[in-house]
């Protein structure tokens, strides 16, 4: 388990370079790739890539001993750490395009994989801090709804609403849920 925890420092690394190169594009903006592309691809491995991944690391590393499908868990955390890298190259190389979409979609669902594999975790074990496994359950339902938002962008686009106040609406909604 010690090994992978580079993982999301890797992640943060590569997050804080995008972070530094945006910053850069106030004293030259004309560069071959566009700063949306940087922006996105940023700030979905900041969450997904360095504090989603981080967080599933945590808790493998607290409960490791204890954990009854350690292959399992390794598999979710190869499988997210995939899905990461191909989605911040492909928002890098695309931006919001088919690609970047499908990648952030197999995201999601990995996202419900590991929720529901920490939620099975949870449940076959012996914890001792109530608050701590209620704030855990809690954070899957938040996972759960704040994910719907992705979809619903999706159908408000495909219903011509793009330039209206719902699909405005609906990403300050996303944003919040972050």
């Amino acid at each position: 388990m010690q090994r992978y925890i580079h993982i999301p420092f890797l992640f943060f690394t590569i997050t804080a370079i995008t972070g530094v190169w945006m910053r850069y594009f106030s004293f030259a903006p004309n560069t071959i790739i566009p700063y949306t592309n940087i922006l996105h691809g940023h700030s979905h491995l900041a969450i997904l890539g360095w504090a989603f991944l981080g967080v599933f690391i945590v808790f493998l590393y607290s409960a490791w001993n204890q954990i009854t499908k350690p292959k399992q868990a390794v598999a979710i955390l190869l499988t997210l750490t995939i899905i990461s890298l191909v989605m911040f190259f492909a928002f890098i190389y695309q931006g919001y395009g088919v690609f970047s979409i499908v990648m952030s979609t197999l995201h999601i669902i990995a996202e419900y994989w590991t929720a529901l594999f920490m939620y099975r975790q949870l449940k076959s074990q012996q914890v001792t801090s109530s608050s701590g496994v209620l704030f855990l359950k809690s954070s899957f339902v938040a996972l759960f709804i704040s994910s719907l938002g992705p979809y619903a962008l999706g159908v408000i686009s495909a219903n011509g609403l793009k330039d209206h106040a719902v699909f405005d609406g609906n990403i300050l909604l996303l944003a919040l849920s972050i």
